[in-house]
């Protein structure tokens, strides 16, 4: 916490001659801490929203290939996050948590069979991301999305999401999560929240972490009842847009009819495009092009860049440094460099 301070302190030093907003432009909770990062970190900071922004994430981030995969589709090992943070581009992780009663959230694949990690657990895998967080306190928000990945498990995760709260709060203190209450501000729910407003501003989110949860095995439901209408929750549950506590959308496929739309209603939507070697480089790419376009604010792939499996395709976002405007629903004076630019 502390060096996220002095980093945050130092680049206010060094832009103190650009004029912060003043308190009058902000317009929910969730904009009032942004006025000072607006002045150090990017120029429409006040103007732009969480929602502006699409970037490139990685499905199955913590995953490390054992020696002999079971199937070739397993054959593949991301990069520590702190790696991808840095020199991939990343800013969307996702995490397959398991529950064992007495132990820590364990974070793996398939128990057994492919339960191989680049961090071991879930507060490890959040304390690589902060650190990295800590020491580049301009980036936008990281999104981190939760899959209650534990039908083979003897123990389910149901019931025991307050110790999944309790961990996460053990590495990010709240005031480097946008929750669920930062979205809501004054509205009743988060359903009006996005539709009048859409998410809080870009520089209140400035150095923090987002975190989602796929609702999957009654998950979300046991979640709700832990923090009913996900009050003081510090996990979003990604739902549908007419439930009145979503304010997170999943959408694996790209070609959904919807989905501009909802990104249009200012929800954020993650997508996962399909295409890989098996259906070679111009399936993968033209999938890549529709999820692009489509303003899916969070574009979730096996390939971040080249590996062995896939030599010649990657996900890039275009023009992105590393993250860009959102091609639906960013204003036109919005620029790439804006939402963030990676030193």
């Amino acid at each position: 916490m502390l060096l996220h301070r002095l980093a945050l302190l130092l680049a206010l030093t060094a832009c103190s001659s650009t004029p912060a907003p003043t308190p009058a432009d902000a317009k929910s909770s969730g904009d009032a801490g942004s006025d000072a990062k607006a002045a150090a970190c990017g120029p429409l900071d006040d103007v732009l929203r969480i929602n502006h922004l699409q970037c490139k994430g990685t499905h199955n981030s913590y995953h490390v290939a054992k020696p002999k995969p079971l199937d070739p589709s397993l054959a593949y090992t991301h990069a520590p996050l702190d790696v991808q943070l840095e020199s991939q581009g990343v800013r969307q992780f996702e995490l397959d948590l398991h529950y064992e009663v007495g132990k820590p959230i364990e974070v793996k694949h398939i128990p057994a069979i492919d339960d191989l990690a680049n961090c071991s657990g879930l507060t490890d895998c959040l304390q690589r991301i902060k650190t990295w967080s800590d020491a580049h306190p301009c980036h936008h928000p990281i999104f981190v999305i939760f899959e209650p990945k534990d039908d083979l498990d003897a123990d389910p995760l149901v019931g025991h999401w307050d110790q999944v709260d309790s961990e996460i709060l053990s590495v990010f203190p709240r005031e480097r999560i946008v929750t669920p209450a930062d979205v809501r501000g004054t509205h009743p729910t988060l359903q009006q929240a996005v539709l009048a407003e859409g998410w809080p501003k870009l520089g209140f989110g400035r150095g923090k972490v987002v975190l989602g949860m796929m609702d999957e095995n009654g998950n979300g439901d046991d979640y709700k009842k832990l923090h009913p209408n996900l009050a003081n929750a510090l996990i979003f549950v990604m739902g549908e847009p007419t439930d009145p506590d979503t304010a997170f959308v999943k959408r694996d496929d790209p070609h959904a009819a919807d989905v501009a739309d909802i990104v249009k209603k200012g929800y954020l939507v993650r997508t996962y495009p399909n295409g890989d070697a098996s259906t070679g480089k111009a399936v993968a790419q033209a999938e890549l092009d529709v999820a692009l376009a489509s303003g899916a604010h969070m574009i979730s792939s096996d390939f971040p860049v080249f590996e062995p499996r896939f030599p010649d395709f990657q996900v890039v976002i275009p023009g992105g440094t590393p993250s860009r405007c959102n091609p639906v629903s960013a204003p036109a004076s919005c620029t790439a460099t804006a939402i963030e630019l990676l030193h």
